[in-house]
């Protein structure tokens, strides 16, 4: 039932004969989370916002983790755009760093961004000293944000934290595949000693 007004396009993603639904209107159906249209001031520049929640700038959780330290407060912040939200956490930072006695060399916040450049990532791998195990990953930020990630697993808990060693052994070029180059080295170091690797896939040599 439709108004006669409205008119329909075939779909081009669908062949002839298939069914489908054209929702006409965001009250056709209740999804609050996705589609409930809500008014609020942009906690950056305070002016009036009416966007569907599935639009909202919110600040991500390792931003809010990592960089500002209260969720409770900052992950019910929103924002008018994306530009808005950028502009908030920036002024938070530097709030942060002129109440600090910091040296004068220092350059600032590092993002799990920084340092990328004209490369597809980096090779690392993690060794278990008492025992020589290792893992081998790969992860196309700074590494030391994977090793932190590492870090809140069981394999590898803090508390173990002087028992590993995390190494960078390839830095991949950007004409280069990554997820390639990871899987040679899994095999390699596998192939050497298979009863000390922590690698569950990517490990059959061919």
């Amino acid at each position: 039932m439709y108004d006669e007004d409205i008119k329909f396009k075939a779909s081009s993603k669908y062949s002839i004969g298939q069914k489908y639904c054209v929702i006409i209107s965001e009250q056709c159906y209740d999804t609050a989370n996705h589609t409930s249209l809500i008014i609020f001031e942009c906690d950056n520049c305070g002016v009036e916002v009416k966007a569907l929640s599935k639009n909202i700038h919110q600040i991500d959780n390792h931003t809010i983790t990592h960089s500002l330290g209260n969720k409770d407060v900052y992950e019910k912040m929103k924002f008018c755009s994306n530009k808005c939200c950028k502009m908030f956490i920036e002024k938070k930072q530097r709030r942060f760093l002129e109440e600090r006695d910091l040296p004068e060399d220092f350059e600032g916040w590092i993002s799990k961004d920084n340092l990328v450049g004209n490369k597809n990532g980096y090779i690392y791998k993690i060794t278990k000293k008492s025992t020589r195990e290792f893992y081998v990953g790969q992860s196309i930020y700074v590494p030391i944000f994977r090793w932190g990630q590492h870090l809140k697993t069981e394999r590898f808990p803090l508390s173990g934290i002087e028992d590993y060693k995390f190494e960078v052994i390839e830095i991949v070029g950007a004409d280069t595949d990554i997820n390639e180059r990871e899987k040679y080295w899994i095999q390699t170091l596998y192939k050497e000693n298979p009863d000390l690797s922590l690698n569950i896939s990517l490990t059959k040599c061919v």
